[in-house]
């Protein structure tokens, strides 16, 4: 393995060795590996997000010094090297994402705080491919619950999708309905989190494993989420 010592007089290297990039950030040194041929690097949801990422990039530049001032001033804090147009490109592209272009911002967060995480996060299949999703707070007009859900390998058919996003919830409805068009029996898998007015993220909760066929009677064991029965 090589090894890297920085002295007085060199203390940072950049650039492409092979498939190892050096660069720097804030002070800190990186190395990454290059990878010269992506996954899928033409699909549509990957070209959307550069669209995006294009757009978000021409707001920042277009912004008056004093609110690019307050957002170098947010990114400053943030646990991990940072600038302001960073943060204000993955602000908004969550926001985006989630909740709508129109649901944008222009000026940082107070504080790069992490919005209420989701608790008591409940799964009831209602049958032909639609889950109830429940949850007892937050209760916030100003924080969305985000549900993702995934069809676990072991399906009938060829192909195994991967996490998708559900739907984006108000968390003070305390519960929706996502529907999916899986076939019966399909083991599914679901993940829920929260985001702010901000962007700001929550990690994500832990995952209940669900079934599709028909409604049946569900609660908590030692075990977790579990079905106990057809419905009566």
């Amino acid at each position: 393995m090589p090894k890297i010592k920085y002295t007085a007089l060199v203390n940072t290297i950049r650039g492409k060795l092979e498939g190892t990039v050096f660069s720097q950030c804030k002070g800190v040194n990186y190395l990454k590996r290059h990878n010269p041929h992506p996954r899928q690097p033409h699909s549509l949801t990957q070209q959307n997000i550069r669209g995006i990422l294009n757009d978000l990039s021409g707001s920042w530049y277009s912004l008056p010094q004093v609110k690019k001032d307050l957002w170098e001033a947010f990114a400053s804090m943030q646990n991990r090297p940072m600038t302001g147009l960073n943060a204000h490109n993955s602000l908004n592209l969550a926001l985006i994402k989630y909740l709508g272009s129109s649901h944008k911002i222009t000026t940082p967060p107070p504080t790069p705080s992490t919005p209420p995480f989701p608790r008591t996060f409940s799964i009831s299949p209602l049958g032909d491919g639609n889950f109830c999703i429940s949850w007892t707070s937050p209760i916030l007009t100003t924080i969305f619950m985000i549900i993702n859900f995934w069809a676990m390998p072991g399906r009938a058919d060829s192909t195994i999708l991967r996490w998708q996003l559900g739907l984006t919830a108000s968390s003070d409805s305390l519960h929706c309905t996502v529907a999916t068009d899986l076939p019966d029996a399909t083991i599914v898998r679901f993940r829920i989190r929260t985001i702010d007015e901000y962007g700001r993220l929550s990690p994500w909760s832990h995952q209940e494993a669900s079934v599709v066929p028909v409604p049946g009677i569900f609660g908590y064991t030692a075990f977790g989420w579990s079905y106990f029965g057809p419905a009566a």
